[in-house]
């Protein structure tokens, strides 16, 4: 049984601790665990490793300047992210580096060219071409795409860190998408959009340079005067000087005639307004690919099912419309789909009324892959139970509808329309669907169709919890997740890790 004192100290937890009373190893644990995603986002903004470590050095005074401004509403990440990138930009503003950043990446788009004309379909390097190609996407483009896909966070999140609004923030991430795959495509490395973004969980990890490492410690030991690099000192100085500035020069323009519009608005910071793309913004079109259906009319519906565990038989003159369904004879019941499924993300609908013959009547009925390199099971995020509430004594309940979203990673299933279960198991190569069930039953109309990804819910903010537990807890243990929302009927959500199948 894990210990309390075991337990992982929450993000915003270890920042309160350093605001309310200088805990500065708290703050110093709290930036080791995100020391690296912050060097990759700057290093995507400013295009430059040596300019990227400037600005998280600046980034990380600033953070501890403002740690007591902190006050939720977003991950802690998010909030570190936006002052990373304000940082980044305000090194860009030098015409000296920007004219280095310009040389450095000019030469980017022709290598990424010389490496697409020998397209040999190996994973890692279609991977790197990928990699490649979002990296040449305008910044406003880049770094949604990025924060999502790669660094897991949610829309809602990323809009904070680069100051626009969430539907911006998923309109760019789409568009930027739809962006790499045209240049990918140009160079005779044609993508799928679910395959594209799969590609980001193969890329290696990116971690902040040795030197940035070094000197966390030194800059939150000295409060920010120490470790610092010279342009980092610098561009600290700068912040330091725009933050008590600000005060003073809202306050005089406040006192002045007319002053009080002005002072409200002359330090929000100036960004573009934002153009929406029309066909990002335009509702998911069908989508080409799979649409099966299995209305269990006869026996032979259920031929394209492979029972693994338990038995179940057709049934005629039930079912959803009374023309027969499928009925488990045993308590537990697996079956594998067996037909191809090879465009992803796709959809599954099923009904499925349960039996009050027994004496609990406990069920649950969830898709899965058959194989898979890892798994993560979360518990605790249901919304509803699977007991059935007064359960019929001598028949079947009524019919319920269940729903499965299905990717190259994740499966989300919900409940009615309510959340019921997610499980992040990367697929390992054509591995089939299977079904499990427990507890006597009836399936009925089981649908399975491609959709696009703009409809697959956003599960980033639990890939980003379960990523982030240390190897050592990896060996079957549940791992709270308080920064997680439960479901309605649970206190706690809980992560487990399960090796691959």
């Amino acid at each position: 049984m894990m210990k309390e004192h075991d337990m992982p100290v929450p993000d915003a937890e270890l920042l309160r601790r350093y605001a309310r009373h200088g805990d500065k190893s708290a703050l110093e644990e709290l930036l080791a665990r995100h020391i690296d995603m912050l060097s990759r986002i700057a290093r995507r903004t400013t295009r430059n490793d040596s300019d990227a470590d400037d600005a998280v050095q600046s980034a990380l005074v600033r953070i501890m300047k403002s740690a007591d401004q902190y006050r939720g509403g977003e991950g802690t990440g998010a909030w570190m992210a936006k002052i990373v990138v304000t940082e980044c930009h305000n090194l860009i503003k030098k015409a000296v580096r920007r004219r280095r950043r310009e040389d450095t990446w000019s030469s980017a788009p022709e290598r990424m060219d010389e490496a697409g004309s020998e397209h040999d379909g190996d994973t890692a390097e279609i991977a790197r071409r990928t990699a490649a190609a979002v990296e040449n996407l305008p910044e406003r483009y880049r770094l949604p795409v990025w924060l999502h896909h790669y660094e897991g966070l949610t829309f809602r999140d990323i809009a904070r860190a680069l100051s626009i609004s969430e539907s911006a923030a998923r309109t760019q991430a789409s568009r930027g998408v739809a962006m790499a795959r045209q240049a990918l495509a140009r160079t005779g490395t044609p993508v799928a959009t679910a395959s594209l973004v799969a590609l980001f969980g193969t890329l290696p990890a990116e971690g902040a340079s040795s030197a940035l490492k070094r000197s966390v410690g030194p800059i939150v030991e000295s409060g920010g005067t120490k470790g610092l690099s010279p342009t980092a000192a610098g561009l600290a100085d700068q912040s330091r000087s725009a933050v008590w500035l600000k005060p003073v020069l809202a306050a005089s323009l406040v006192a002045s005639a007319g002053g009080i519009i002005v002072g409200a608005r002359l330090w929000q910071p100036l960004q573009r307004p934002v153009v929406l793309d029309p066909v990002a913004r335009s509702e998911p079109t069908p989508v080409a690919g799979h649409d099966y259906r299995w209305d269990f009319h006869s026996a032979e519906s259920a031929r394209d099912f492979l029972t693994v565990v338990g038995e179940w038989e057709f049934v005629p003159h039930v079912g959803r419309n009374g023309t027969g369904s499928m009925e488990t004879r045993t308590d537990l019941f697996s079956v594998m789909l067996d037909v191809p499924i090879s465009v992803l993300p796709v959809k599954v609908t099923w009904r499925i009324a349960w039996s009050g013959t027994q004496a609990e009547a406990d069920f649950t009925s969830v898709w899965s892959w058959a194989s898979y390199r890892y798994a993560f099971h979360f518990f605790g995020l249901s919304d509803v139970h699977d007991r059935i509430a007064n359960p019929p004594p001598d028949g079947f309940s009524r019919w319920y509808e269940r729903t499965a979203y299905v990717s190259e990673d994740f499966l989300y299933e919900e409940y009615e329309g309510r959340r019921h279960r997610i499980l992040y198991a990367p697929r390992t190569g054509e591995s089939r669907l299977r079904l499990y069930v427990r507890g006597r039953s009836r399936i009925d109309q089981i649908v399975l169709r491609s959709i696009s990804p703009q409809e697959l819910p956003d599960v980033s903010a639990y890939v980003n919890a379960a990523r982030a537990i240390p190897s050592e807890w990896r060996d079957g243990r549940r791992v709270p997740l308080p920064e997680i929302k439960p479901g309605k009927h649970h206190s706690l959500v809980e992560v487990a890790y399960e090796p691959g199948r």
